[in-house]
C-alpha cells in the first residue's frame, strides 16, 4: 500500500499520483511505501520508507517562495533520485494526470514550441522525444479547433445499451433491456435535445454517437435517432457526426445500409484485437471474422472514413501478437486508428480479477508509433488514464485530412461539449472565448431511473449553465 502523510492535500495527492506510477507493486501486493512531509520554518523534511525492502530514504529541501516550485522540487527527487530495485521507468518524469496535451497548450502560451519542449524535458524531467510529441499535438489541436466560429460547440449524444460487459469496461452500460426500455430512453433523449435547442442560438457542427453500442440499438429506433439528428443537421456546413458501431455482432447489412444512407461521416468499428482467443478472453462475442465482413461492407457501401480502436496490452496478447494485430488493421486501411493502452479500471471484471499490471510497455508503445508513423498515420490526440499499464497513454492517428474534430474539443477541453444521456457530460465555455477561459462542468444522473425519472430536472439544470456561460438566445 501506498501512503503519503502530510499536511498539505494537494501534495499529498500529487506525490501519491508520482509514486504509484514509479512503484506500481505496492498497490499490488500488501508491503507499504510510506512517505511522510513534515514541514519546519524554512525547510521540508521528507522521509520515505519501503517496508518490505527494509530501506529508509531522507531529503531536506529549503523552502521555496512559490509553493509549486517545492512541489516540484520534490517530485523531481522521487523520479530522479531515489533508487531501489522495485522503481519502473517512466518517459513521463513527473508529469502526471490525464491530459497532458491540455497541460502543454497551458504552459506554451507566449512561448516558442522549442522553449516548451526544454520546459517539459528540464522542470517536469519527460523523456524529449515525448516532449517533441506533446507540443506537435498540442499545436495540431490549436490550429484545427481554432478554426471553429464562436457558436460552433459539439454534442455528444449517449447510447448506454450494449449486449454485453467486455471484462475490460467499467461504463455505466445497460446489459439487461427490452426494446420498450430503448423505446423510452430515445423518446426522453430526443426531449432533453430539444430542450436543448430552444435555448441555443445554433445546431451543433459536431456530434459524436457513443455509448454504450448505440447500433444495438433496433434497426427502427436507430432510424429513428439518425432521422432527427439528419432534421438538425442537414443544413449544417460539413458538419462531423460520429457513430460508434464498434461491435460486429450488433451489425448486419440492413442496418448497415441505414447508416450509410443517414448524416453519419464517420463511423468506429473497433476491432480491440484480431486475434480469437484474446477477443473470446476479454468477453467479446465477435471474431477476427466479423470484424472483417463489417469493414468490408462499410466500404461496400460508400463509407469514406472510418476508425478502428485497438487496446494494448489485453491478457493473453504478447507483444508480437499486439503488433500483427495493429498490422492487420493498418493492411485495411482505415482512415483513423486509435490505440488505447489497456488501463485497470475500478468496476471493470478484468481489475476485481488481476488487480494492478506492473509490465511496462514503452518499447511496443513505440513500435506501434513507427509503425503507424511509418503507414502514414500520424498523432493528432492523445490522453492518459489512472492505472493505465506501464505508464502508458492512449494515441489517436490519422490519415491526413482525417482528424476527428470531437476528439480534440472533448479531450482537452478546447471548446464547448454538451452531454445529453444518461451518465453524459457537458463542458461549457464561456461563450466566444477560447483555450483558458472558464468551464463548469455538469453531469446527467448515472443511471436509468434517475435519468428517465428526473428528466426535467436535467433540463432545466443544463438551461441554466447554459444561460449562465453566454450560450443562450
Amino acid at each position: 500500500m501506498i501512503k503519503v502523510k502530510s499536511k498539505r492535500p494537494g501534495d499529498a495527492h500529487a506525490y501519491f499520483e508520482l509514486l504509484r506510477i514509479y512503484y506500481p507493486t505496492y498497490e499490488a501486493e500488501g508491503a507499504d511505501l510510506v512517505m511522510t512531509l513534515v514541514e519546519e520554518p524554512d525547510e521540508d523534511l521528507v522521509n520515505v520508507l519501503f517496508s518490505d525492502l527494509g530501506q529508509v530514504f531522507f531529503k531536506s529541501f529549503k523552502r521555496e517562495d512559490d509553493p509549486m516550485d517545492q512541489r516540484h522540487k520534490v517530485a523531481r527527487w522521487l523520479a530522479r533520485d531515489l533508487k531501489t530495485d522495485k522503481k519502473v521507468p517512466s518517459k513521463w518524469g513527473i508529469l502526471t494526470g490525464t491530459r497532458p496535451i491540455k497541460f502543454a497548450i497551458k504552459k506554451g502560451r507566449g512561448h516558442s514550441p522549442e522553449d516548451l519542449v526544454d520546459f517539459l524535458a528540464t522542470d517536469y524531467l519527460v523523456d524529449r522525444d515525448l516532449a517533441d510529441l506533446l507540443v506537435a499535438i498540442a499545436q495540431l489541436e490549436l490550429k484545427e479547433v481554432g478554426a471553429l466560429s464562436k457558436k460552433d460547440y459539439g454534442l455528444y449524444i449517449n447510447i448506454p445499451f450494449c449486449p454485453s460487459r467486455c471484462s475490460y469496461c467499467s461504463y455505466p452500460t445497460l446489459v439487461s433491456y427490452q426494446e420498450a426500455d430503448q423505446r423510452t430512453y430515445l423518446a426522453l433523449l430526443k426531449k432533453e435535445m430539444e430542450g436543448l435547442f430552444q435555448e441555443m442560438a445554433a445546431y451543433p457542427a459536431i456530434i459524436y454517437i457513443g455509448g454504450g453500442t448505440p447500433t444495438s440499438l433496433t434497426t427502427p429506433l436507430l432510424g429513428d435517432l439518425l432521422d432527427y439528428i439528419g432534421s438538425f443537421s442537414q443544413g449544417l456546413e460539413n458538419p462531423e457526426i460520429t457513430l460508434e458501431a464498434g461491435r460486429p455482432d450488433t451489425l448486419d447489412r440492413e442496418k448497415m445500409a441505414l447508416i450509410s444512407q443517414s448524416p453519419v461521416t464517420r463511423i468506429s468499428i473497433n476491432p480491440q484485437t484480431m486475434s480469437n482467443s484474446v477477443l473470446k478472453g476479454v468477453g467479446r462475442p465477435h471474431s477476427k471474422e466479423d470484424i472483417l465482413r463489417t469493414y468490408d461492407m462499410a466500404r461496400n457501401l460508400g463509407m469514406d472514413n472510418i476508425n478502428m480502436d485497438l487496446i494494448l496490452g489485453l491478457p493473453g496478447e504478447d507483444e508480437a501478437g499486439f503488433l500483427d494485430s495493429l498490422g492487420q488493421v493498418i493492411d485495411l486501411g482505415p482512415e483513423n486508428i486509435t490505440i488505447h493502452t489497456l488501463s485497470f479500471k475500478n468496476g471493470s471484471k478484468l481489475f476485481e480479477k488481476t488487480g494492478i499490471a506492473i509490465k511496462n510497455y514503452s518499447q511496443l508503445t513505440n513500435g506501434a508509433y513507427a509503425l503507424c508513423k511509418k503507414n502514414a498515420y500520424d498523432p493528432y490526440y492523445l490522453y492518459r488514464q489512472k492505472r493505465i499499464i506501464g505508464n502508458g497513454e492512449n494515441i489517436g492517428y490519422a490519415k491526413a485530412g482525417h482528424t476527428c474534430l470531437y476528439n480534440m474539443m472533448m479531450m482537452e477541453e478546447l471548446a464547448t461539449v454538451i452531454g445529453v444521456g444518461m451518465s453524459s457530460t457537458s463542458k461549457i465555455r464561456t461563450y466566444g472565448q477560447g483555450p483558458g477561459g472558464e468551464i463548469k462542468k455538469f453531469s446527467n444522473y448515472r443511471n436509468y431511473r434517475d435519468y428517465t425519472e428526473k428528466i426535467d430536472e436535467i433540463i432545466k439544470k443544463k438551461a441554466y449553465v447554459l444561460k449562465e456561460m453566454g450560450w443562450t438566445r
